[in-house]
């Protein structure tokens, strides 16, 4: 095949394999979770971030169809598009308005409350008073927990830097994780082959949630593979790129502006990785990045084995003599046929 189609192939295969992952990772490890229900803060992000990598891939495998249509040649096939962002399960995550302070109301959060305490308790005049002064009390504290829904292109870029660095503990993780939670599992245990172990097995293994002590290994691995070692040189390269997108308005520095060294960057990573560990957290937009990188890695050793097995399968095949004489070659020999005296 030439350079050119084989190159052109691999694209292909990318543009396909992204959107096929993309896919099954909202509806294996997010979607389940959140159907019919409302969420919001930590399962929110996750699942928003979810969301959005599907779009990413959805867009990219419209441009490469985009691209087929104009060359028109054998060499550029589209990729199948089977994904109905209309239907339930491709459902966006919805953002729940009443969980910003800025229009939530404390007496009607306590006029709900109400039914839930009471139940079938009777009450006096008096007494059903001081209930929904305590209601009204409890609201009032919740809502000042409550996020301010900032206005503008500025806030909310903040608002979703804040967010998206702002942490989760290795105990909520952990908690998330159970099958009973009733959550968005955060960072869902993978299946693992093991020798010896039947289907039953099997299953139950892939579905126990990962310990905090498994969770800590996890984050360190993932972070130490986040910040491999570079020279100087190329950092700095990498830092002229990214003033170079600022000066001409494609990004924005956020924080103090002021530019980082190469040493303060290392020293920063460096604090970054010894605070989560030792403080047993993560921020949300190092676990979403995990969450996914597990998953693609995952999926990419799976399709390994497969392979692998294939390949075992045909190789025993092709090594099998084959000890059955064709009906010729039984009667070939001169004294075929003949009965000995």
């Amino acid at each position: 095949m030439p350079l050119a189609l084989l190159g052109t192939a691999v694209e292909r295969n990318e543009v396909e394999r992204g959107l096929r992952l993309a896919k099954e990772y909202w509806l294996r490890t997010v979607q389940p979770h959140i159907a019919g229900r409302v969420i919001y803060g930590v399962e929110l992000f996750v699942a928003e971030r979810a969301y959005r990598h599907l779009l990413d891939a959805i867009e990219k495998a419209e441009k490469w169809n985009r691209l087929c249509v104009e060359k028109m040649d054998e060499a550029h096939l589209q990729v199948s598009m089977d994904v109905d962002l209309s239907a339930e399960n491709f459902r966006r995550p919805e953002v729940p308005e009443m969980l910003f302070a800025d229009n939530v109301k404390p007496e009607i959060l306590a006029a709900i409350a109400a039914p839930l305490v009471k139940g079938a308790m009777k009450l006096t005049p008096t007494d059903a008073i001081r209930n929904a002064h305590k209601l009204l009390m409890a609201a009032e504290r919740y809502i000042g927990t409550l996020p301010q829904k900032k206005e503008g292109i500025g806030g909310s870029i903040v608002a979703a830097f804040e967010e998206a660095f702002s942490t989760v503990t290795f105990a909520e993780i952990e908690a998330s994780n159970r099958i009973d939670s009733g959550q968005l599992p955060l960072l869902p245990p993978l299946g693992q082959k093991k020798k010896g172990k039947n289907k039953e097995e099997l299953v139950e293994l892939a579905e126990m949630p990962l310990t905090k002590t498994a969770i800590k290994s996890a984050v360190r691995r993932f972070l130490h593979a986040q910040t491999p070692p570079i020279s100087q040189e190329d950092y700095e390269r990498g830092q002229q790129q990214e003033d170079s997108l600022v000066k001409a308005g494609i990004m924005i520095h956020l924080g103090s502006g002021r530019p980082v060294n190469y040493q303060e960057w290392q020293q920063r990573n460096q604090e970054e990785i010894d605070d989560c560990l030792k403080n047993g957290r993560i921020s949300l937009i190092a676990l979403c990045m995990m969450r996914l990188e597990r998953f693609k890695n995952n999926s990419r050793n799976q399709q390994k084995r497969a392979f692998a097995r294939e390949a075992k399968k045909a190789d025993a095949k092709a090594k099998v003599p084959n000890t059955k004489l064709s009906k010729s070659a039984a009667s070939s020999p001169p004294a075929a046929g003949k009965r000995q005296k």
